[in-house]
């Protein structure tokens, strides 16, 4: 919990402070929230390359992922617009990013036929 805090802090401070009066405190934490989520161990559980945050967070110390094609094990590293995540060949093969990756798959195949559905069923009440 601890590097947590620090994060939160430094995030506070690189932000920069403008001024109470001149910067909204609404505005100033949706940037704060913003460089969080840049940090190379959230991106990793949002593209469901990780089943939990901590497993995304072991992956990344444990050399896992590559940016840009390059190994980045610093759980802080910011992912900046453009960058490619990647699984190395090793993560590829172990069961629990085979597991994550086909899970999220199944939720999108879900999702899809739910819309389906639902427009075939919007359709029909057209129809009527």
């Amino acid at each position: 919990m601890r590097t947590e805090l620090g994060s939160w802090r430094r995030a506070w401070r690189r932000v920069g402070k403008v001024g109470k009066a001149e910067v909204e405190v609404e505005e100033a934490e949706a940037r704060r929230r913003a460089l969080l989520e840049r940090r190379l161990y959230v991106v990793v559980y949002r593209l469901n390359l990780a089943p939990t945050i901590f497993a995304a967070r072991q992956l990344v110390s444990h050399k896992h992922i590559l940016v840009n094609d390059k190994v980045v094990n610093i759980a802080s590293y910011l992912v900046s617009k453009g960058d490619k995540i990647y699984l190395t060949e090793s993560a590829k093969n172990m069961k629990l990013c085979i597991e994550t990756v086909e899970k999220a798959e199944r939720m999108v195949l879900v999702e899809e036929e739910e819309e389906e559905e639902e427009e075939a069923a919007g359709m029909r009440s057209d129809k009527i």
